[in-house]
Formats: C-alpha cells, structure tokens, sequence
C-alpha cells in the first residue's frame, strides 16, 4: 500500500493560499481514507480457543465477513491450522491435527 505524496508550493496571495489549502485537505483525506481502507483496523482477538483434532467451528463477533486470520498464540501444542469452508458473519471454520488451545486475531 502506497501513500499520497504531499506536494509543497510557494504562495502570493490570499486566492492562491486558499487553492493550496484546499489541495492540502484533499491529500489529507486521500491519505485517511487509505488508512481506513485497511480491514486489519476491525479485528478481534479471540483467546482460548479450544481446538480439537479435525473440524472446528469458531464463533467470531465482527459483524461481517471474516477477511483474515492469524495465530496469536499456543498453548499444549503446535497445531497445522487450515481453514476448511470459506468463513461467513459469524464463523471462522478450522482444522487442526492436534488437540490444543490457541488465541486468533481475526479481522
């Protein structure tokens, strides 16, 4: 992901000074809007998930479709975690080949 650049420019009158500001608040909001483009900004940490070996189905609370996932943390074992069936509003669907607890961050 690439950021607007912000151009510089020298100013002569109150006409001028008014294009450049208005110039300056449209890089601005170019630049907020590529933020708030990211869907890693809505995420949840889900902790203790107990995971079984085989298919699991993890209730998250976004809200939306789940676009990602990432291991945060494990404890007992260190699982192989494929995703199984596309993920929807409200479940994330796992396998494991361990049985063990581990905390995701979804977004």
């Amino acid at each position: 992901m690439t950021f607007p650049q912000f151009n510089t420019q020298t100013v002569s009158s109150d006409s001028a000074l008014l294009q450049v500001f208005n110039r300056f608040q449209g890089q601005i909001s170019a630049f907020v809007n590529a933020i708030n483009a990211k869907p890693q900004l809505d995420t949840i940490a889900l902790t203790n998930i107990n995971l079984v070996i085989g298919q699991n189905q993890i209730p998250h609370t976004l809200g939306n479709t789940l676009v990602g996932w990432s291991l945060m943390d494990i404890q007992i074992a260190s699982p192989k975690l494929v995703r199984y069936a596309p993920s929807n509003k409200t479940t994330l669907f796992l396998t494991s080949d361990v049985v063990c607890t581990v905390s995701l961050l979804v977004w």
